[in-house]
């Protein structure tokens, strides 16, 4: 009779524990996918980004009106396109926080490139909790003093901040 209890308690065990593991993987699965899909987000703006400064550079310098207009044109598609965009970042699998990107008024170039406004190193912490499991990750933009890394985003998740 104790062998049988015995038996029940161990698969009773080895149940929960397969339940624990299923629901951790879960939570990792869906945030390290909304993790990299805002980095790809992200890096995707900060090169429109550098889009508009070049556009914005070629119409300081321009003063003809047939290029002008072109120009114009294209700056007026990128910074819709970076729009589009934003309204991506709140299509995920779970819950994000807000996100800081803010366009500055226009000046008389035009339109201007998005700006991250919170203080310190930009970043997004996403956080997700599923029957006492725990994923988190955070999306963060690279600083470097190489302009080809700066403002490069990437991404780091795992199932605690350690």
């Amino acid at each position: 009779m104790m062998l049988v209890t015995g038996i029940w308690g161990v698969m009773g065990l080895g149940f929960g524990w397969s339940h624990a593991v299923k629901a951790q993987l879960l939570c990792d699965r869906k945030v390290g996918k909304s993790a990299l899909e805002i980095k790809r987000l992200f890096n995707t703006l900060e090169a429109f980004n550098r889009t508009i400064r070049m556009l914005r550079a070629a119409l300081a310098a321009d003063l003809e009106p047939a290029s002008r207009t072109q120009l114009m044109t294209a700056l007026s598609t990128a910074v819709r396109i970076q729009g589009a965009l934003l309204l991506s970042y709140y299509v995920q699998p779970i819950p994000l926080p807000p996100h800081a990107w803010t366009r500055p008024p226009p000046d008389l170039l035009g339109e201007r490139p998005l700006e991250w406004r919170k203080p310190g190193q930009p970043h997004i912490q996403v956080v997700m909790s599923k029957e006492f499991r725990h994923s988190w990750a955070v999306v963060f933009r690279k600083e470097s003093k190489d302009d080809l890394w700066n403002g490069v985003w990437s991404a780091r998740w795992g199932s605690s901040p350690d």
